[in-house]
This record gives structure tokens, sequence and C-alpha cells, in this order.
């Protein structure tokens, strides 16, 4: 379970990033704006909270810096331990039918 929470939290991290770096900085700002003035965290789940260590597996007081992520790609592991990670909400779906 630790594992699909930590490739969710990657996934919604990676997005996230290529929207800031893509999307006009007044929607950014905005969006950024309305999640820091609600006073939640960062992307985490029941697994993977805030503070978590990737690289020992076990929670840390926060840097301040980031929560950070990790992606795994064909094997190897690449960890952002000093990145923020994606705001605090983010949605899946597989094989949804309307």
């Amino acid at each position: 379970m630790v594992a699909h929470d930590e490739d969710a939290i990657a996934l919604l991290t990676v997005c996230w990033g290529l929207a800031k770096a893509h999307f006009p900085p007044d929607a950014i700002g905005h969006i950024e704006n309305c999640f820091s003035e609600s006073g939640l965290p960062n992307i985490a789940t029941r697994n993977v909270s805030e503070g978590w260590s990737f690289t020992s597996g076990a929670s840390i007081a926060k840097s301040g810096i980031g929560d950070g992520y990790r992606l795994e790609i064909n094997g190897e592991v690449f960890q952002f331990p000093n990145v923020s990670r994606a705001p605090p909400e983010g949605y899946f779906s597989q094989d949804y039918v309307a």
C-alpha cells in the first residue's frame, strides 16, 4: 500500500510541477494562495504522511523545505527529498464510464 501511495504522490507532484512550468503564473498563484489560506498540508495519504522519509521509511520532522517524493522508473529510484509536494487534492480514475 505504501508503494502505491508513493506512486500517486509522485505522479501528482510531477503533474503539478508541469502545470507550474506551463500555466499562467496568475492562475497558479491563485491556486497556491487558496490552498495556503486553507491551512491544508501538501498531498499526503494515510500511509505516506507529511514528513515521511522515503530513505528510511519512517516519519521525520518537517524540514520546512518540502516533504519530497520518490519516483521509480525501470527499476531505478529517483528521490527528491527537498521538493514540495503537490497541493492536497488529486483524483484518479480507471475504467470510468458515464
